[in-house]
């Protein structure tokens, strides 16, 4: 499947994301706290990464929650679609996944400035192949592993925020019907958010 027939049947996905969206600029006027005193944050991210013969693109959700010191805790469920074409063997798919997060604020006053992290989580994927003549599909889940590093500007009297970030994981295959072709990727993300 192409990537337009993907992200249109996904729909459903878009309105999430254009209602959180929405959501987090209507609120951004409402500020009492400072970013020193903010302790949760809501987040849109947008992520993707080419190679010659990859693609891949993930859209999500987070929740952060700022226990203090520097230190913060996330939960990101999203989507993703890839494609895999090296002239002999084609694959794409797309599949849903959450992931738990931990990052360290080096300014250790909340949740902005430079940062790095990780999370963990876990992705099931649906993909066709094409070989040859051959054609097939699978399923499979994968554990994901990730580290990342990024910046937050704080906006709007530091409720909203744009963190540019760059993301090195790899998918573990956990269970499959065959293998995918995806494992090791690295990526450039966008995740705009709102801090309450």
């Amino acid at each position: 499947m192409k990537i337009t027939k993907r992200i249109t049947s996904h729909a459903f996905l878009a309105q999430l994301l254009f209602a959180v969206v929405s959501f987090i600029l209507a609120c951004s006027t409402a500020s009492a706290q400072t970013a020193d005193e903010t302790k949760n944050a809501v987040r849109v991210m947008v992520a993707g990464g080419a190679a010659p013969d990859a693609w891949g693109l993930v859209l999500g959700v987070e929740y952060e929650r700022y226990l203090g010191s520097g230190f913060a805790l996330g939960l990101r469920p999203g989507w993703l679609t890839y494609g895999y074409d090296d002239g002999d063997y084609t694959e794409d798919g797309d599949g849903y996944g959450a992931d738990v997060c931990a990052r360290y604020y080096f300014k250790g006053q909340g949740m902005w400035g430079f940062y790095l992290g990780g999370a963990v989580g876990g992705w099931g994927t649906s993909w066709d192949w094409e070989e040859g003549t051959a054609k097939g599909s699978g399923d499979s889940f994968s554990i994901n592993l990730q580290a990342e590093f990024g910046y937050r500007f704080l906006l709007a009297n530091d409720r909203l925020s744009i963190a540019p970030a760059v993301v090195l994981g790899d998918y573990l295959a956990a269970s499959s019907d065959d293998d995918a072709q995806f494992g090791f990727y690295a990526a450039f993300g966008l995740v705009f958010g709102y801090h309450f």
